[in-house]
């Protein structure tokens, strides 16, 4: 496999812990160019890597070969974690879906998920759900990151068992980590956003004859711009000398 990595993928292999004797599930595998990677730097001993799709799957297999990783990397087809035993991985990665799906995933393989000790998750939608969801059920995120590649925003998160502090609502929507730790994509991302929203409200507000639905998006969008400014906050200084 001679294609490299997106920066995206790099950034959830960066949120691997290496361990010597690692094995890592990847859940929807595509063409297996994480797994690829992570063997070919040691950052696991192991990998297995699923998906649905059988084309991929077909792809994922050759670039394993052609790696010279079949001994390390076993593939199957599978459904989330339906193909996937307790106790083969302690780790397990969930990329490049949506967020309704993940935690679709997420429930059927709460079996497996007991012994799973580290989750990677990257949803491409309904991130804040997401986040309730790991909260809800007994996880701790204990990392976050977010990547922006080819106009679009990837938030990326590592959780592990545990139970954590309640989320308010601009946590749960941007990323309890990533606003402490003040991450600059997100604080891009949160500009965009209120000037989007700045628009639309504007647009709301010069409508001539005011139904009860544009009262309710126009409340809806308030409620919007109030979340990204609070998450803004964190980016201001309160010290002042």
């Amino acid at each position: 496999m001679k294609e490299a990595l997106s920066n995206r993928l790099l950034a959830i292999a960066g949120m691997v812990t290496k361990g010597e004797s690692l094995v890592l599930a990847d859940i929807g595998t595509d063409h297996a160019g994480l797994p690829i990677h992570l063997c070919r730097i040691n950052a696991i001993n192991a990998a297995i890597a699923l998906d649905f799709n059988e084309g991929p799957l077909k792809i994922a297999r050759k670039n394993i070969l052609e790696a010279g990783l079949s001994d390390r990397i076993d593939v199957r087809k599978s459904d989330g974690f339906s193909a996937l035993k307790s106790d083969e991985a302690q780790i397990a990665v969930i990329a490049g879906i949506g967020g309704a799906l993940t935690i679709r995933i997420l429930k059927d393989g709460e079996e497996v998920l007991e012994k799973i000790e580290v989750l990677i998750l990257e949803p491409q939608s309904e991130i804040e759900k997401v986040r309730e969801y790991l909260w809800r059920e007994g996880y701790i995120i204990t990392d976050e990151d977010m990547i922006f590649e080819q106009g679009k925003y990837y938030p990326i998160i590592k959780a592990i068992h545990g139970n954590d502090e309640a989320y308010d609502e601009v946590e749960l929507r941007y990323g309890r980590r990533l606003l402490k730790e003040k991450n600059k994509t997100l604080k891009d991302l949160i500009y965009k956003e209120l000037n989007t929203l700045g628009n639309i409200f504007e647009e709301l507000s010069n409508i001539n004859i005011v139904t009860e639905s544009v009262l309710q998006r126009q409340k809806e969008v308030k409620h919007q711009i109030d979340l990204a400014m609070e998450a803004m906050g964190y980016y201001v200084s309160k010290n002042f000398y």
